[in-house]
């Protein structure tokens, strides 16, 4: 089994190409459709993105060029290493939309939050330059 996942990461690895630029030259973004900076809001929270510059795919379509699919991060810092896969051990932190949607809905506690959209492949790798954009939202 270690064989096997060494393998699959192997070959993540060497297929990633960064999402921020698309097969057709266009710069790839993300942007929140349904929040603005600085907004109050009630939970639950629908928190809904949308793209541009590239494809949003479901992960089980693999590691494609120029395409990818969501995440949320809620009160999570930019990651250092962007080459390396976002967290799974941090699911409150850490929403992947890995079935090619573009919603989720959270429960969020009163006070402000940070929400980070954030494009990353089929291997849940952001690239560099990521692809993102970051809000603050207050829930009364």
């Amino acid at each position: 089994m270690k064989k096997i996942l060494f393998y699959m990461l192997s070959v993540f690895s060497l297929c990633f190409v960064s999402i921020a630029q698309s097969n057709t030259g266009n710069i790839a973004s993300i942007k929140f459709s349904n929040l603005k900076q600085g907004q109050i809001v009630t939970s639950p929270v629908e928190i809904c993105m949308t793209a541009t510059g590239v494809i949003i795919e479901p992960v089980r379509n693999g590691v494609n060029a120029g395409r990818g699919h969501m995440h949320i991060l809620v009160d999570y810092q930019l990651p250092s290493d962007l080459n390396k896969p976002l967290p799974f051990n941090v699911p409150q932190n850490v929403i992947h939309l890995g079935d090619g949607s573009n919603c989720r809905t959270l429960n969020l506690s009163p006070g402000w939050h940070t929400i980070r959209a954030m494009i990353a492949n089929g291997a849940h790798t952001p690239g560099e330059p990521p692809v993102t954009s970051v809000i603050d939202i207050k829930v009364k």
